[in-house]
This record gives C-alpha cells, sequence and structure tokens, in this order.
C-alpha cells in the first residue's frame, strides 16, 4: 500500500509504524475526477489497533472505496462501526494481509454491485493462519465477504448480511454464524457457503 499517493483520498494514514487509534472519528470523501480510491483510515507497517472508532469513506463514482485498508502485519477493529460506499469497488474493510482481526463491530458496504462489508486480497498465508471475525456485524449488498483466491478467514459468531463469495483457492470457516440470506446458523467449523 503506497499511502503517499497523491491519487488517494485519506482521513487517516500510517505507515512503517504501529499505532493505537481510539474514540476517534475518520471521514474521507473523493470523487473520480480528484483521486483513485478513498480511504477512511490506512494502516501499514507493524500494527494498528482501532477501538470505538467511525469510520466512512466515500466516493463519487471513483474506482475504489475502502472504509478501513489494513495491510499492517497486525490490524485489529474493535467496538468500532465502519463504512464504504459510491465506488465500483467499496468495502467496510479491505483485508491486504491475514493479521486482521475484527471484534464486536459493524461493518458496511452501503450501495450496488461491488459493495461488501469485507473484501480480502492477500496471498495464501501459512497454514492455520487466517483472518479472524468475532461477534461482527458483515454487510454488503449480495455479497458481505468477497475472498481472492489465497484469502482465508474464519468467521464466529457473526451475523452476514449477503453471502460470501470465495474465489478458487480461498477458504473460509464458520463458526455459529448466521447469514441472513440462508435464515440459518452454520454449524461448527462448516465451509461458509
Amino acid at each position: 500500500m503506497n499511502l503517499s499517493s497523491v491519487r488517494r483520498a485519506l482521513g487517516f494514514a500510517f505507515d512503517q509504524v504501529g499505532i493505537t487509534l481510539e474514540d476517534s472519528r475518520a471521514v474521507a470523501k473523493g470523487t473520480a475526477s480528484a483521486v483513485e480510491s478513498v480511504i477512511g483510515v490506512g494502516v501499514a507497517g507493524k500494527f494498528g489497533f482501532l477501538r470505538r472508532m467511525f469510520v466512512s469513506a466515500s466516493a463519487s463514482n471513483g474506482a475504489r472505496s475502502y472504509g478501513v485498508e489494513a495491510a499492517a502485519q497486525s490490524v485489529d477493529i474493535v467496538d468500532s462501526e465502519v463504512f464504504s460506499g459510491g465506488a465500483t469497488l467499496s468495502a467496510a474493510l479491505h483485508a491486504e494481509t491475514p493479521g486482521v482481526f475484527v471484534r464486536s463491530s459493524r461493518l458496511k458496504g452501503t450501495g450496488t454491485g461491488g459493495t461488501f462489508g469485507i473484501y480480502a486480497d492477500f496471498p495464501a498465508p501459512a497454514p492455520g493462519v487466517r483472518m479472524g471475525v468475532d461477534q461482527s456485524s458483515i454487510e454488503g449488498y449480495e455479497t458481505s465477504v468477497y475472498l481472492k483466491a489465497g484469502s482465508t478467514a474464519r468467521l464466529g459468531h457473526a451475523k452476514l448480511y449477503g453471502g460470501v463469495f470465495m474465489e478458487q483457492g480461498a477458504s473460509a470457516l464458520c463458526l455459529f454464524t448466521f447469514q441472513t440470506v440462508q435464515q440459518d446458523t452454520l454449524p461448527v467449523d462448516t465451509n461458509c457457503l
């Protein structure tokens, strides 16, 4: 992630550091004519810990809009609300690393088309390493969680508004996770589809 790019509108950007951000609000807005992507909070480098945050990113006809872009070795989102929308590709959380953990939070992508609660796009991690979601609400337009090839996730006690889409080579396990599209609770360690 290149946080210094002039083609990005950023609320907060942290690169090559460890950062704790609490009780704060980050709002980023942009248009396609001015920027390629709009990011509420961008975290790269060592770690990021976001607690009790309100994050919103919106793009008018933009290419990409991410509430949180997580590219650090470890990123925790706790007791927070994260929103994104308005772009060709919008996600409340863009996970570029498997070291992402979401707990007791609401992630919502608004709009139509390529709109997701979580968009995970990282290479296959070491065996047993997975992005984690626990006791959270994940909302998208038709798909709440989109996993690119190689990405892995474990969703525990979560509520998904929309389905889980996995490209070939991606995997997701669900632990007592409720999908509104199926009106059912998925059993322990089942494939999220």
